[in-house]
């Protein structure tokens, strides 16, 4: 008896856990940035492209480093970081918004450091039956302003211009686990046929 009452709790413990973690899809309906993958990678969130991942040399001799190409966060209830996957990975990879320019950004790994003035608590994250939002004050924007094919992430913030303005969506960003973002994907294949 103790030994089901201890593996129940070790469940209930491993899926409160893994629920932390989760992808991020963004949601515009009729656009280019319909159910795109929100990554991170250079520094800055991006919709679409690949993700930028650190992985520590020890980690990369050993083999054990994620294959995966999507970006995992944690958070979402004030502040909001990546989901390191191997230790040492993405350390303090905390995400704040850039004063100057409303760009949603991340510490680079093994750095703290954020400059003056970045907004790092504005972030809330709501679980849905099927999937949570993870929201901005007024909204997250995205603009087709890095050259790349990638959509640069924006944060809404008083007196601050987002660059480009007139090539800028703004859209909804849905947590997704593994999933939920192949069937969005599957979703989004069937579309464009």
């Amino acid at each position: 008896m103790k030994t089901a009452i201890a593996l129940a709790s070790l469940a209930a413990f491993t899926t409160s856990v893994q629920a932390q973690y989760f992808g991020l899809t963004a949601i515009h309906s009729g656009s280019p940035i319909h159910f795109l993958p929100v990554n991170a990678a250079g520094g800055i969130l991006r919709l679409g492209g690949i993700s930028a991942h650190y992985c520590p040399e020890t980690v990369q001799h050993e083999g054990a480093c994620p294959n995966t190409v999507v970006t995992n966060f944690l958070g979402g209830n004030g502040g909001l970081s990546m989901g390191a996957l191997v230790p040492g990975g993405q350390v303090d990879g905390q995400a704040y918004v850039d004063p100057k320019c409303g760009a949603v950004k991340y510490t680079e790994p093994h750095s703290a450091f954020i400059p003056a003035g970045a907004v790092t608590d504005g972030f809330s994250f709501s679980q849905g039956s099927s999937f949570g939002i993870l929201s901005w004050g007024e909204g997250f924007t995205a603009c087709n302003d890095t050259g790349d094919g990638t959509w640069s992430v924006y944060a809404f913030m008083p007196n601050v211009t987002l660059p480009d303005a007139p090539h800028c969506l703004g859209f909804d960003a849905v947590a997704t686990n593994g999933s939920i973002r192949d069937a969005l994907t599957a979703e989004k294949t069937r579309a464009v046929r």
